[in-house]
């Protein structure tokens, strides 16, 4: 059985969600509480030195909030959350006025695959982009050459790479 060591500060913010989910699974795990102040010490020990991190076995290290979340409700077969939203009509209804921008509507009629947010971030603002889209056969080899060997990944100016969906996310709202 693997040993988990989740890192966040001491309070809820972005760490609540894992933290909710080791719960939910009854599941143990070392839950290091820092305090800000101790913060600039420990950034630069950390991947993209920001937090939650949740190392599993004491080796594998996985950051940012959505992506941990993620792993572990897949970790822990953490299924009853599935449809939870769906008696919730005015999120639907904003899911539906949002599908019917013109840019997102034309974007979304010609996609290929799952949309993902940093899509659709880049079609609302009408940004052109470069849309690689990677095979699972091709992935053994590009993997080892992905921050955090994960996708997706952002690159900006063929220079600067950004990884994680939440963090592109963020950072192309910013940006636009």
């Amino acid at each position: 059985m693997p040993s988990y060591k989740l890192t966040y500060f001491n309070g809820r913010g972005r760490g609540e969600i894992s933290r909710l989910l080791f719960a939910a699974a009854g599941k143990a795990f070392e839950d290091n509480r820092i305090e800000f102040a101790n913060w600039g010490g420990l950034k630069k020990d950390t991947p993209q030195g920001t937090l939650p991190v949740l190392e599993i076995d004491g080796k594998r290290k996985i950051s940012q909030s959505l992506a941990i979340a993620r792993f572990l409700a897949r970790e822990f077969k953490n299924s009853q959350c599935v449809g939870i939203l769906k008696d919730f009509k005015l999120l639907d209804a904003n899911r539906k006025k949002v599908e019917q921008q013109p840019k997102i509507k034309e974007y979304l009629a010609k996609r290929p695959g799952r949309a993902e947010v940093s899509r659709l971030l880049l079609a609302a603002a009408g940004k052109a982009f470069e849309d690689v889209r990677v095979d699972f056969a091709q992935w053994g080899d590009l993997k080892k050459d992905m921050p955090q060997g994960t996708l997706p990944v952002l690159e900006v100016d063929g220079k600067m790479k950004i990884s994680q969906s939440g963090s592109i996310a963020r950072y192309l709202a910013r940006e636009f």
